[in-house]
């Protein structure tokens, strides 16, 4: 921008997007399973069962026994894009599981992006507060909060959500 004769850039640090992400992995045990029906009971480490129906799409289901140790990784990942609004919603998908014969494992990976709006901010911790097409969604800025002072509240901007979930048993050894 032009001012007093000079000519001066104007450097915004977050011109263009900011990420952030986790992992989150929990080791399960089997704790009952219904072939017929493919409904498998797993157990966490606190003693807490899920009972969960088994898609088709899992080819080895019946080389899970009970006993059996389940470890289910779930990572999560949001990029706040800071340059652009106004992008139309897409999503993609990606699954796989193992061959016939190969120990039961499975992974699926979901990447959408969407238009989501500010609705609140907060400095103490540092975050925004997103709300988008389906839900509203706290974003920390701990890494960059310096981010806040560029959002505004009632502002669109685009949001990258990725999702991945990956499941492997692993058969218990007899000591």
């Amino acid at each position: 921008m032009l001012c007093g004769g000079k000519l001066t850039m104007n450097r915004e640090p977050y011109k263009g997007s900011i990420a952030t992400a986790r992992l989150q992995t929990v080791n399960l045990t089997v704790e009952a399973l219904d072939l017929a029906n493919r409904v498998i009971t797993l157990r966490g480490p606190q003693g807490d069962t899920l009972a969960m129906q088994v898609d088709e799409r899992v080819k080895n289901l019946p080389q899970i026994s009970v006993g059996d140790g389940v470890t289910v990784a779930y990572y999560e990942a949001w990029v706040l894009d800071l340059t652009r609004t106004g992008e139309q919603q897409t999503s993609s998908v990606m699954a796989s599981t193992a061959a016939v014969g190969q120990p039961p494992a499975g992974f699926v990976a979901q990447r959408s992006t969407i238009q989501a709006t500010v609705t609140a901010i907060d400095a103490a911790k540092p975050s925004a507060t997103f709300k988008g097409p389906r839900e509203t969604v706290e974003l920390s800025m701990a890494q960059e909060p310096r981010v806040l002072a560029r959002l505004k509240v009632g502002e669109t901007y685009n949001v990258t959500y990725t999702e991945n979930l990956a499941v492997a048993v692993e058969k218990q050894t007899k000591s």
